[in-house]
């Protein structure tokens, strides 16, 4: 069978005589039959394509020469863009987004700022890309505000959690103090009355009164200290960070029986969230506490070892 395209025409009319073209066009049907089949392929998968632009979680912005040239809906949502003829033709800078450098190698956590000076935490990433012989740039971005609201939630409880456990080791350090206090003060106070009190003896027991109370006002101040929220970074001596965090758990280590090894450069200085730091340490010293306390018995040596340098 033969696909054909045919033409009549006159050629001597007195004759009657026409002359007839017949084409055989079987191969170009069967090429335009798969070009409409291709075409309606192609219109099926820019379709796949743009369901996929408009449902993904991440804002997409395509640029070609610094404009604006595609987006998706999330991005005019996310932007506060009413429609994207409006998003559309803008320049690069006009988003108010720090995108300077040319390819991320990773994505980067940024703030950006609206027209409507409203701001939103987001995770931001840019490549470069070449469709259809055209340098294009294509920007992603993935509003990471709740995620951040949930850090921050999971870090304060983590927190309450860490002042629970030194509420606790206060009360416990500060029996034996309290105890000392109590008993210099009443033995004092007897002494006195059976006449038995002299001079070096009130001095002795005023003295260790003093240095007891001492002893319990620095434990108040490093747990404020523990509880102060760091804004921002600040030098810090790194030995004495550690033993005022020591300090805090002493307690604990004594009942599980865990000495201390330390061998610390005292000349060692930290820019960064003192708290923080603090916060880490003081986690990692539970942690070995109790990892000693479970899988060793009362005899063996438990020993934890702090080293600076």
């Amino acid at each position: 069978e033969m696909q054909q395209s045919i033409t009549i025409t006159p050629y001597d009319i007195e004759n009657e005589l026409a002359i007839v073209y017949i084409y055989d066009t079987t191969i170009l049907s069967e090429i335009n039959y798969k070009l409409k089949e291709v075409k309606e392929e192609i219109e099926e998968r820019n379709e796949e394509l743009k369901l996929l632009f408009d449902t993904t979680m991440e804002a997409i912005i395509v640029f070609k020469d610094d404009k604006i040239k595609d987006c998706n809906q999330i991005a005019l949502d996310l932007l506060n863009y009413p429609s994207k003829e409006s998003l559309l033709k803008k320049d690069i800078t006009d988003l108010n987004i720090n995108i300077s450098e040319k390819n991320h190698i990773k994505p980067v956590e940024t703030t950006i700022i609206r027209e409507d000076k409203t701001s939103f935490k987001a995770l931001v990433n840019i490549k470069n890309a070449t469709i259809k012989s055209q340098s294009l740039r294509i920007l992603t971005i993935i509003d990471i505000t709740d995620i951040k609201r949930k850090e921050n939630l999971l870090s304060e409880q983590t927190k309450l959690a860490a002042m629970g456990e030194m509420l606790g080791n206060i009360a416990h350090q500060w029996r034996q103090p309290l105890n000392i206090i109590s008993i210099t003060a009443s033995s004092t106070k007897l002494k006195k009355e059976l006449d038995l009190l002299t001079d070096k003896m009130l001095t002795d027991a005023l003295k260790l009164i003093s240095e007891t109370t001492e002893h319990l006002s620095n434990t108040i101040d490093v747990f404020k200290d523990f509880l102060k929220e760091d804004k921002e970074k600040s030098l810090f001596n790194l030995t004495q960070n550690i033993n005022n965090n020591i300090s805090l758990i002493d307690t604990i280590l004594n009942e599980n029986q865990i000495k201390l090894d330390l061998n610390l450069d005292d000349d060692i200085y930290i820019y960064n969230f003192a708290n923080e730091f603090s916060q880490a340490l003081i986690n990692i010293l539970h942690n070995a506490s109790d990892a000693l306390a479970s899988k060793l018995k009362e005899t063996d040596l438990r020993i934890i070892k702090i080293t600076t340098k």
